[in-house]
């Protein structure tokens, strides 16, 4: 519960300054989008719904975690960033198509992308073994200990 107020109190911050900036025409990207929204409320409205959005968004990835998928940030986050996998790779086959791209750029991209996913893998399922010695001991008049181990650090 506690995050989810601090992912509030962030985002209505943030999304006064946003207002704040649509408000004071001080830059050329302010003062168009000023423009197409000469009215305040819509200002307002983009005021409380952007933290609210992101206040939904947190809940959910807390209900998520709690029911033991996964992180449920993490899942909303993935999920988004595949749900625009197929658009870009039409986009880029029809740029290819039309001449803007030349053709050996998709199996470029394709090696590429595949060299970057068996990096995650590979760092994300390494295990590096830290090395432990445990000191002996002498207990009464037996000797106990003086063992080596490691401890799997992921």
């Amino acid at each position: 519960m506690k995050r989810l107020f601090n992912a509030v109190l962030a985002l209505s911050l943030s999304s006064m300054a946003y207002a704040g900036g649509l408000l004071t025409n001080t830059n050329q990207n302010a003062a168009y989008l000023r423009q197409m929204s000469q009215d305040a409320i819509i200002d307002i409205t983009g005021l409380y719904l952007n933290p609210a959005g992101t206040a939904f968004l947190v809940w959910l990835g807390e209900r998520i975690t709690d029911k033991g998928i996964g992180n449920g940030i993490s899942f909303i986050i993935f999920t988004s960033i595949v749900s625009s996998v197929p658009q870009v790779i039409v986009s880029l086959v029809s740029n290819v198509i039309m001449g803007t791209y030349k053709w050996w750029i998709l199996p470029v991209l394709l090696v590429f992308v595949l060299i970057m996913v068996a990096g995650v893998v590979a760092v994300d399922r390494a295990v590096r073994r830290i090395p432990v010695q445990y000191a002996k001991r002498v207990v009464g008049r037996k000797m106990y200990g003086g063992q080596s181990t490691n401890i799997p650090l992921k």
